[in-house]
């Protein structure tokens, strides 16, 4: 780099030599021309001079951005796709141009630089004008202004029209997709990878899940409209039974429903690559009413909840405290499809026996809310592939009452379970469905088999300490010799590694602080050793 920068500065002082002695002699003559015509033609002939010297300074000046931007691009282009085996899956029998499979693997939040021709302009302000509304009256007219402001010096700006190389790969990849209409573009389901996939094996691969009678049955039409005014009449009774303010059952009354929508994540990192269904169920008929319900079971059972943990940080504070006896080992316990194995029946008797705890935060009777509840659980619906389904068991992945199910259902389990068992647990943490916890060396398939006795849909699986260690969240706890736990931060091997993209379309402050809170949360996890 010193001998290059050396070489650099050499040739221009080169340039910089003859450039001078130009200069000198052009004010020389200047100065002479002044003297010898009259003051007014001077000036205007000086006037046309600069002129003529803007002009071709400008189309120079041009000449050698395009020149830079080209040799940039190449460079940009080596910085953005160095290895993409990790972000990008192509599961199809399509072939996928290199360029286009690059640029596919930066992922949805990659920020492409936005052009004139990208905003729709009507559309843009009514959208703007519809999120303004939502906001209280006297801030309405300052945020008009500012907003018109922005996008009036975005519009007449002069190089928001410029093609950057992300904009050409942007359009080369929709144009590419746009003749490949059998080609679908879907997330994995863990990992952070992008996963190409063939439309006829994904809709085959569904349609296979969709199979399992236990869980769901098709439907000869889309019930949307009959779902809402049986849903609609129930919010009007308990109105009427004065549970719910005129303004609480206007918010959760609706009359514009949207059909759920079925789409599954890749598990790539499995054998067989295997489907998690998941259901869109924004703006559905009981979208409204679930995160009301999530909303006080979360209230309710916030201060009584024995085992699961907020986050990583909160378990790492309180594992130091923690210590694994003589002759215990680390387990992980893991429930399968959690989700879609949550019994209405226990749900209901939960609310049942914990009444007492759910009427504290909560104005509606408890007939009401379990007739709310059991109306979610039968009219879990969705369209996939332009068929009806309706799931019979179970809650949808999607919906705002499902991980607020699964934590009580789980709390409760575990309460039920651990009067069983003939040791006490010298720790137990769960996040969701995943659990870790000390046990006696020879109790490990009497604890899972005692766990699975409880509820035969409820099922758990059990990954035993390899090395003295076993991973929980993104951590990796190492049981030292005298029972201490350290932990050591820890990465999947699905992981891809693909965060934030420096080149990104975002602030600046945005990527340093992504790289700050990954450093940050390294550090804190991670034992001195």
């Amino acid at each position: 780099m010193v001998g290059k920068e050396v070489k650099v500065s050499t040739r221009c002082s080169r340039f910089l030599v003859p450039i001078k002695k130009l200069n000198d002699s052009t004010t020389r003559i200047k100065r002479t021309l002044k003297e010898q015509i009259p003051d007014d033609i001077f000036k205007e002939y000086d006037k046309r001079q600069n002129l003529k010297y803007k002009k071709i300074f400008n189309s120079v000046k041009q000449q050698n951005i395009r020149k830079f931007d080209n040799l940039n691009s190449k460079e940009l282009h080596m910085n953005f796709f160095n290895d993409n085996s990790k972000w990008f899956k192509n599961l199809s029998n399509i072939d996928i141009p290199k360029e286009i499979a690059d640029f596919l693997s930066l992922g949805p939040r990659f920020g492409i630089p936005c052009q004139k021709n990208d905003i729709k302009l009507d559309t843009f302000l009514a959208d703007i004008e519809n999120v303004i509304e939502a906001i209280p009256d006297e801030s309405k007219d300052t945020l008009r202004a500012r907003v018109t402001n922005i996008t009036t010096n975005f519009l007449q700006g002069s190089n928001n029209n410029k093609p950057t190389t992300i904009n050409v790969l942007y359009k080369q990849t929709k144009s590419f997709l746009s003749k490949n209409p059998e080609l679908y573009i879907v997330q994995s389901d863990k990992g952070g990878c992008t996963v190409a996939i063939h439309k006829a094996d994904y809709i085959e691969k569904t349609q296979e899940l969709l199979k399992d009678s236990q869980t769901y049955i098709e439907l000869k039409k889309d019930p949307t409209s009959s779902i809402q005014t049986a849903y609609n009449n129930l919010i009007k009774k308990i109105r009427n039974a004065k549970e719910f303010t005129d303004a609480e059952a206007k918010n959760l009354t609706i009359y514009n429903s949207v059909t759920p929508k079925l789409y599954c994540l890749p598990k790539i990192h499995k054998e067989d690559i295997p489907f998690r269904p998941i259901v869109a169920s924004i703006k559905s008929t009981t979208y409204n009413i679930s995160r009301q319900l999530a909303d006080i079971l979360k209230l309710a059972f916030e201060n009584s909840n024995n085992y699961s943990v907020k986050d990583t940080f909160a378990f790492v504070d309180d594992i130091q405290t923690k210590r694994v006896p003589d002759g215990y080992v680390l387990i992980s316990l893991d429930v399968i499809s959690l989700f879609t194995n949550i019994p209405m029946e226990l749900a209901l008797e939960i609310v049942d026996d914990k009444w007492e705890q759910i009427k504290k935060v909560s104005k509606i009777s408890k007939e009401n809310f379990t007739k709310l509840l059991h109306f979610i659980f039968d009219n879990t619906y969705f369209i996939f592939n332009n068929k009806f389904y309706k799931q019979i068991y179970g809650t949808p992945m999607g919906s705002p009452i499902s991980p607020v199910l699964a934590n009580m259902v789980l709390d409760y389990t575990f309460d039920k379970v651990l009067t069983k068992l003939p040791f006490k647990f010298p720790f137990l943490y769960r996040y969701v469905d995943d659990i870790i916890a000390a046990v006696p060396k020879d109790s490990i398939e009497l604890t899972v088999n005692i766990f699975n006795s409880f509820n035969e849909k409820i099922q758990f699986t059990v990954e035993c300490e390899k090395e003295n260690s076993v991973p929980f969240l993104d951590t990796r706890l190492i049981r030292q010799d005298d029972g201490e736990i350290i932990l050591d931060w820890y990465q999947k091997p699905t992981a891809s590694g693909r965060y934030l993209n420096f080149f990104s379309n975002h602030p600046t402050s945005q990527k340093y602080n992504t790289i700050r809170a990954i450093k940050n949360r390294v550090s804190y996890i991670s034992h001195k050793s």
